[in-house]
């Protein structure tokens, strides 16, 4: 069984979910119906679940259930190997749509996507590809084939300069009253 984003949990479906892995088994809340369940967990979360034991919001007791190996994934926009994921992704998304002229990048597009933050991580590349195969008439994949939405987040990004910066003396100019 997968738990995608266990980390935020409300409370009460804590408690469910360590019932259900303690016990093996779960209640139909209508009908009262038992069933038992026989599964392998793997837990899925963008939050260190060790400090939300600590500040409370994350029962301990299911913590040390859910916690045997770990693995720590960085989030793409700090993978080195970015690129070929993005690469693998594009191919794999093209097979799942039945694509029949594969689609590429063009330098452009990469470009954005070398900078892009993906707050959304994997998802919302996934999600931006499948986007951009359904709508790109050439076989390039050129900016303007790219969803509006996401060119305007990118050019929001890219008009902020951080106030932080500034104080650093890494931007000049002036602004006269």
């Amino acid at each position: 069984m997968l738990l995608d984003a266990v980390g935020d949990l409300t409370p009460e479906l804590q408690v469910l979910l360590l019932r259900a892995l303690e016990y093996r088994q779960t209640v139909f809340r209508k009908s009262g119906h038992r069933i038992t369940i026989d599964v392998q967990v793997i837990a899925m979360t963008d939050r260190t679940l060790s400090d939300a034991v600590c500040e409370g919001s994350f029962r301990r007791d299911l913590y040390d259930w859910l916690n045997g190996a770990q693995i720590s994934l960085p989030p793409l926009r700090e993978r080195p190997d970015r690129r070929a994921l993005i690469r693998h992704l594009l191919h794999v998304e093209q097979e799942a749509l039945s694509v029949k002229s594969a689609k590429y990048l063009s330098k452009e597009v990469w470009e954005i996507f070398m900078t892009h933050p993906w707050p959304g991580n994997i998802r919302e590349l996934r999600s931006l590809l499948r986007s951009m195969i359904a709508v790109a008439p050439a076989q390039i994949v050129e900016v303007s084939d790219l969803p509006p939405a996401f060119l305007a987040e990118q050019n929001q990004r890219a008009s902020f300069v951080d106030p932080a910066y500034c104080k650093q003396g890494r931007a000049t100019g002036s602004i006269d009253a």
